[in-house]
This record gives structure tokens, C-alpha cells and sequence, in this order.
């Protein structure tokens, strides 16, 4: 899934970046609407992904940036 969208929020869309052990994966709720609000960085329980929440997370977009990865071993991170 590339995007995860909220009616009147910013889309979510499915980023990542390599470190040294590998890829990390997170969906990040940023947009021209919300660039210079403050920057909410959420991480899932054990056994989840940056998906589980996205319910939750998208309509806070609105007020947030939002940055939601995907742990080692989870999601997409590799």
C-alpha cells in the first residue's frame, strides 16, 4: 500500500532509508499543510507494523507530522 488517506488529512505515503544492517521502512503523513507543525514519531507495539495504526494516525495528520516506522523484523524493514 503507498497511500493511506483520511478525508481533509495529508496522504500517508511509504518511504524508507538504508542504514548500516539494512532498510528501514516507515509512512509518513507530511504535506504542504502541515510542514511547520510539530513532528509526531510513532512506533507499534511488538508484532505490528506502521500500518496497524494508520486509523488512528491519519486524522492526526492534520495537526501533525507523522512519521510511523516499521521496527527491525516487521513491516517492510528489512
Amino acid at each position: 500500500m503507498n497511500g493511506v488517506v483520511t478525508a481533509g488529512a495529508p496522504a500517508g505515503e511509504r518511504k524508507s532509508w538504508r542504514d548500516r544492517d539494512g532498510e528501514i521502512s516507515f509512512i509518513e503523513w507530511v504535506d504542504e499543510s502541515n510542514a511547520d507543525r510539530p513532528t509526531l514519531h510513532f512506533a507499534h507495539a511488538n508484532g505490528f507494523n506502521g500500518l496497524t495504526y494508520r486509523r488512528l494516525l491519519s486524522p492526526l495528520a492534520k495537526d501533525f507530522r507523522i512519521r510511523a516506522w516499521d521496527a527491525r523484523g516487521h513491516g517492510l524493514t528489512s
